[in-house]
């Protein structure tokens, strides 16, 4: 629960289409997903290695929208393309996932070492695995940090002291994937990292104020 001095804030539909608009226009490989969720799992358990990620519970968490099919329930900017349906993921991302799926080819797997198979099955991410995934998922670049945490935290709702800035954004994001990454908030982003700042595109009028009795 927010303290009395912190606000809980949501973004508004244009800041989050600007997000969007930002993210997709990287033309990340779509691995970049996978990868955010081996992020968000190694920082939930405290440790790189040996991981089991839920990336079903992940796209559910932070991926699944409104209005499309159960086929394809998930919005996934991490594209080359970048046309409505290509931005669709499908149902089946366990499936996507499985060591079975991921060939020696994949992206993803010059990031992470695999060990076990079907239920014991574990993912730890290598030594030096943020330059690869620049290189591998990125074409060398980063991603805007203030983005991905609009497109994130969309449907969640952000506590801030006083009036909202780009900084809650950055803090709930580096909360929730910085262990792996070696970075904490405040901290200013490396060049060599795997964020870069954005944080002066988004001002106070990209939040509002959380109404509960709100439609």
């Amino acid at each position: 629960m927010p303290s009395e001095t912190e606000r809980t804030f949501v973004l508004t539909v244009e800041a989050v289409k600007r997000s969007l608009d930002t993210l997709v226009a990287l033309k990340a490989h779509e691995n970049l997903a996978g990868y955010l969720c081996l992020l968000f799992t190694a920082n939930s358990v405290g440790t790189p290695s040996e991981l089991r990620p839920d990336f079903k519970g992940f796209f559910e968490l932070f991926l699944k929208v409104g209005g499309t099919s159960s086929r394809k329930p998930y919005l996934l900017p991490f594209r080359a393309r970048a046309d409505a349906q290509s931005l669709l993921f499908n149902a089946n991302v366990a499936g996507s996932y499985a060591p079975s799926s991921l060939r020696p080819v994949s992206p993803l797997r010059q990031l992470i070492n695999i060990q076990g198979a079907s239920r014991t099955v574990t993912y730890s991410l290598l030594d030096g695995h943020v330059a690869t995934a620049r290189r591998m998922l990125l074409h060398g670049g980063q991603i805007p940090v203030c983005a991905l945490a609009a497109f994130l935290y969309r449907d969640f709702g952000i506590v801030a002291e006083g009036r909202p800035t780009a900084t809650a954004l950055i803090e709930s994001l580096i909360d929730d994937f910085g262990y792996a990454l070696e970075i904490s908030p405040g901290a200013a982003f490396p060049s060599n990292g795997l964020f870069k700042d954005d944080s002066l595109v988004y001002r106070e009028a990209d939040f509002r104020e959380f109404d509960a009795e709100s439609p």
